[in-house]
Parts: structure tokens; sequence; C-alpha cells
């Protein structure tokens, strides 16, 4: 990726990368966590919380926290995954790290656009 457009499949490698990083060990207890549209708000902070620092983890953060963000992040996976090499509006330029990339997805796709698939939200 030389100064070009970020696409699904290239954000799609990205986020399962983070997923696996930060829910492998968890996703049982997580799917056991019941979970309210209340909580959005921490979701958000969360997610913030990664694109600031995308090589940190949510260990701060409630199980329902980690549970929310999981399943923000999984129906991105399953949204780019729908829609192979499709060109988001992220530029990738070669300098950039994971994290950098992680950083942008996170703040120009998925923080200001929410729930790809709102209707999935187990609420």
């Amino acid at each position: 990726m030389n100064n070009m457009k970020l696409t699904t499949d290239n954000a799609l490698e990205h986020l399962v990368n983070l997923i696996r990083r930060l829910f492998d060990d968890k996703i049982p207890l997580m799917k056991e966590t019941q979970v309210k549209r209340r909580f959005e708000k921490e979701l958000f902070t969360a997610l913030q919380k990664l694109a600031d620092d995308p090589s940190s983890n949510l260990e701060e953060y409630p199980t329902w926290v980690e549970r929310l963000t999981y399943e923000m992040l999984t129906q991105y996976v399953m949204f780019y995954g729908l829609q192979p090499d499709v060109h988001l509006s992220i530029n990738v330029k070669s300098a950039m790290t994971e994290d950098d990339i992680l950083k942008a997805l996170l703040t120009e796709e998925i923080i200001p656009n929410s729930w790809p698939y709102p209707q999935s939200v187990p609420f």
C-alpha cells in the first residue's frame, strides 16, 4: 500500500488482527455478558481509547464494554467481508504502521459511522 486508499480487504485484515489480540481468550466470557443500549457511551469511549493508542488493551473496562467493542468490530469484519476490494476514504501512505492504519480506520470509519448492522446489536 503506497499512497493509496485503504480497501475493505486491507481493513478486514487489520480488524481481524485487532480482534484476535484483544479478545481471543475472552470470547466465551463476553458471550455470557448481557449488554444494554445505555452502555453505548462507554463503547465509544473505549473505541476512542483504541484510536488514541491502538496497541493498548481494554482491560480497565468492564466486560460488557469489551463485549460491545467486540460486537461492533465483528460487525465491521462482516460488513467489509461482504464488500470485497471497495476503496474506503482512508489514504494510506507507505510510512504508516499497523497502529496508524488502525487509528485511521477507527477515527475515520468506525467511530463516526457507528453500527453497520444496528438491527443485529445484541440489545
